[in-house]
């Protein structure tokens, strides 16, 4: 631009004003830039749905307790903030299909079902992840590479994140050695010397707590929040785990390209008529038909009135128990039973675990995913799972040492398996427990033992890798029908009349092209 001579002077006064105008203004706004990094952002909110177990101690909460705030506070630093759902643990399938039918769902929710997870994908109710853990899961996609390698996609595109876990045996058989030694008995290894077991237990009460009171085998009501299950004496009766199960105990037998659910094999209805004879000889919980939230179970092992479990417990967990009503008591292991075929089974867990999915109607996926990645993180996995260090625990020989049990229990462990979902530790060698618990050798054997029934017998469900149309749309009835049937023939008078009914209905409900779309998604895995 042209400027007159006359006009300099003053321009370039002007100008210098100017410059010194803006400078003070560009002064302002990069002060106002600083203020706005220094002030808080309201943190993006996620709810997250988590398991009430009905262990919370007294005046605490979901969200008001140690770790929640630990959680929250940690969060806070990368603009989160995280409130939990709870619901119970007995009717998650239920309360998953009301929150998904009703678009009321939290952000966050999880099941093992992966017929579900299949079937909310399907229906358009999940929210793809795959991009969104590409951009916000990187410390997710390291740790949890082999879980997300098994599990989480449907149709090619991913759906839930897997929480990755070692390879580990589910549910053992436990007995009371005590008993067994007071009556000369050995540790049963098959069906027919359990029942001979049990008789014992019945007719000579070695546990001294009255005939009228002794509960040889513990067994709730099938149901889904039952805590005693049936899977070892299944096993034993030849029952396997062939294809993804309805409900807990082994699923089926899949033979020259057919599956064929457990109800429907010679083995299973073997095993349900012994089992209805256990309960004709009394050998099992008189409540055990009304026993829905495992409430009498409970209350057998505590006051130590039964002989035999089958439980996701370790015998040292019920010794715990047990112990305070019972010094004297001992829980021990039992082996798999030896089936027909000579063969010994466990039900094991395969590396993946929880499927972690977000509804489609959550306004904060991205969130969830940087949630889990945070969640991730070894060091902040380990307060999850330990609480702090000096005050929760101490590291000794590279392991954690809890410092106060109580503590502990109070802060974290009735919380910790809820909040610390994404990943499951490895543990530790034999020897590395036996220094860990050298104080109490009883824990260390309980952990080891659980390993080498892992290694020896465990054997996971396969995860088929086409859909399941029918199962996903139909599986909740399916189950639902088992769960109300099968109590009903163990106590029926008439067993085979019960039996008969039992198949009839299974196949009315569509037991037949439930067992004909798992053979052909085994078919596929054979290839």
């Amino acid at each position: 631009m042209r400027i007159q001579k006359k006009f300099v002077a003053w321009g370039l006064a002007a100008s210098l004003a100017t410059s010194a105008l803006a400078g003070c203004a560009s002064s302002d706004k990069e002060d106002t830039a600083v203020q706005a990094e220094n002030t808080p952002q309201k943190p993006v909110k996620i709810t997250v749905a988590i398991w009430d177990r009905g262990a919370t101690p007294s005046g605490q909460s979901y969200n008001d307790n140690f770790l929640a705030k630990w959680v929250n506070q940690e969060l806070s630093k990368i603009g989160l903030e995280v409130e939990y759902v709870p619901f119970p643990r007995a009717q998650e399938e239920e309360r998953l299909n009301t929150w998904m039918a009703s678009g009321t769902s939290p952000d966050m929710v999880a099941t093992y079902n992966f017929s579900l997870m299949n079937k909310y994908a399907e229906q358009g109710g999940l929210t793809p992840l795959g991009k969104l853990l590409d951009e916000y899961g990187p410390v997710l996609k390291k740790e949890n590479a082999i879980a997300l390698s098994i599990a989480g996609n449907y149709k090619g595109e991913r759906y839930a994140i897997a929480s990755q876990r070692p390879a580990s045996a589910g549910a053992t058989m436990k007995i009371r050695k005590d008993w067994l030694d007071k009556l000369g008995l050995p540790v049963p290894k098959t069906t027919d010397e359990l029942h001979q077991t049990l008789k014992a237990f019945k007719e000579k009460d070695p546990g001294g707590v009255g005939k009228d009171k002794v509960v040889p085998w513990a067994l709730p009501a099938f149901s889904k929040g039952m805590k005693g299950f049936v899977f070892g004496a299944a096993y034993g009766f030849g029952i396997r785990y062939d294809a993804p199960g309805l409900i807990l105990m082994p699923s089926g037998n899949y033979d020259n390209g057919k599956f064929t659910s457990h109800i429907s094999t010679p083995q299973g209805r073997n095993f349900f008529q012994w089992m209805n004879t256990l309960y004709k000889e009394e050998l099992i919980s008189k409540e055990f038909l009304t026993d829905l939230n495992s409430e009498k179970w409970t209350q057998q092992i505590a006051l130590g009135t039964t002989g035999f479990v089958d439980s996701n417990e370790g015998a040292y967990d019920l010794n715990l128990i047990t112990r305070k009503s019972v010094p004297a008591a001992n829980w021990v292991t039992v082996e798999p039973f030896i089936d027909p075929a000579g063969k010994q089974t466990i039900f094991g867990r395969t590396e993946a675990g929880m499927l972690i999915m977000v509804p489609k109607t959550s306004k904060h996926p991205e969130a969830v995913i940087k949630y889990l990645n945070w969640m991730s993180d070894p060091a902040n996995l380990k307060v999850l799972k330990n609480g702090l260090e000096g005050q929760h625990y101490k590291m000794e020989n590279g392991m954690v040492k809890i410092l106060d049990e109580e503590l502990y229990k109070k802060d974290v462990r009735w919380l910790t398996n809820d909040l610390a979902i994404i990943k499951v530790d490895e543990g530790y060698t034999p020897e590395q427990y036996r220094i860990l618990y050298k104080d109490d050798p009883e824990k260390a054997e309980n952990f080891i033992i659980r390993q080498e029934f892992a290694q020896k017998y465990a054997k996971s469900a396969p995860i088929l890798e086409t859909p399941t149309p029918f199962g996903d749309k139909n599986g909740g009835t399916l189950a639902k029908y088992l769960y109300d049937e099968l109590s009903k023939v163990i106590i029926s008078n008439d067993f085979d009349k019960s039996y008969q009914q039992l198949l009839d209905g299974w196949v009315k409900v569509g037991g037949a092209e439930y067992d004909q779309e798992l053979a052909e998604g085994l078919k596929v895995l054979q290839k």
